[in-house]
């Protein structure tokens, strides 16, 4: 996680005090939803990794939950228009929603937050006899990114506005990440990005068997990308990652999250809140990346508003401010 406050005795608290200071008459059952449709993203990220962890959790207490395949942004659209009751998105995601800028067709801004789950971070790698030292050395090169409607092409695009490079000087490829990884090893591409939690594994397996390296944002960088959306962070890859990887790689990352439209209940959210708190030690497990996840931790969702359920639960649970 972006924090380095070490979060495990407020954890224990937390769940402790969630239990001891239920909302008095709130029935165990109270505000559970019969089924949910969780958006999540393509199988094998950790997107779908959470989304399932959650539904398992979900249904162990009696509710139906599936996880479906999604992206960052088609997942906000999916819960606005009511295709899935939760959905994974990326703390940089709501505010331009809200906003209307592209991929958004029209402002979007019945969404609220309920969980924040990992920390993901940008990974540019190109090939090592590319010549490419930075995103303006990508003009006349090939360039994998992803589908319109990832996460990872929203800050692809951001990449380029901060740094004032014409992404029509580009020749830009889109795939999924098996398509990218095989642009760089068939040399088809100079680079690709994808933002990911650390170690990916296809990035590992792809610095094992090709010559690449990783592109830095630097402070300046950073402070733009910043300007542009306050859903970044400040991040490293730290030194060793990867194969052939010695040094850390200063970048960005942003949050994972779970949203849900303003107009799931309040109890609901209220249940659906609690029971991820109580239940976070099992959510640890359902991916690597959420291994150190605390209840402080799901707090934390900047660039969006808090749904008022999941609101009470985190401040029942003494995480967060009443």
């Amino acid at each position: 996680m972006f924090r380095t406050i070490d979060r495990r005795m407020l954890g224990a608290a937390a769940v402790a005090a969630l239990m001891l200071h239920a909302a008095p008459g709130f029935a165990a059952d109270e505000g559970k939803p019969k089924s949910l449709t969780i958006l999540a993203g393509p199988t094998g990220s950790s997107f779908y990794a959470t989304a399932a962890g959650v539904a398992a959790i979900l249904g162990d207490e009696g509710v139906r939950a599936n996880a479906e395949m999604g992206g960052g942004t088609s997942n906000v659209v999916g819960v606005s228009r009511g295709t899935g009751e939760l959905g994974l998105t990326m703390s940089i995601v709501p505010s331009v929603a809200a906003a209307g800028k592209p991929p958004f067709q029209e402002p979007i801004t019945n969404v609220r937050g309920i969980a924040s789950f990992t920390s993901m971070l940008a990974h540019i790698a190109v090939a090592g006899d590319s010549g490419v030292q930075s995103i303006g050395d990508l003009a006349g090169k090939r360039f994998a990114s992803q589908p319109v409607g990832q996460a990872t092409a929203l800050i692809f695009d951001d990449l380029l506005a901060a740094t004032g490079t014409d992404a029509s000087k580009i020749d830009i490829v889109r795939g999924g990440l098996s398509f990218q990884t095989d642009q760089i090893k068939d040399h088809h591409s100079v680079g690709m990005v994808s933002v990911a939690n650390y170690p990916a594994s296809f990035f590992t397996e792809l610095a094992s068997t090709s010559d690449i390296r990783f592109l830095t944002i630097d402070d300046a960088l950073a402070a733009k990308l910043q300007e542009l959306n306050p859903g970044y962070a400040r991040a490293a890859i730290p030194a060793g990652t990867y194969p052939g990887q010695d040094a850390a790689i200063p970048t960005v990352g942003t949050s994972m999250m779970m949203i849900a439209s303003d107009e799931m209940p309040e109890d609901e959210a209220y249940w659906l809140t609690k029971t991820l708190i109580e239940k976070f030690k099992r959510l640890q497990g359902a991916h690597a990346a959420l291994a150190r996840l605390e209840p402080a931790d799901m707090a934390a969702m900047p660039g969006i508003t808090i749904h008022p359920g999941a609101l009470r639960a985190y401040q029942e649970a003494g995480v967060l401010a009443k």
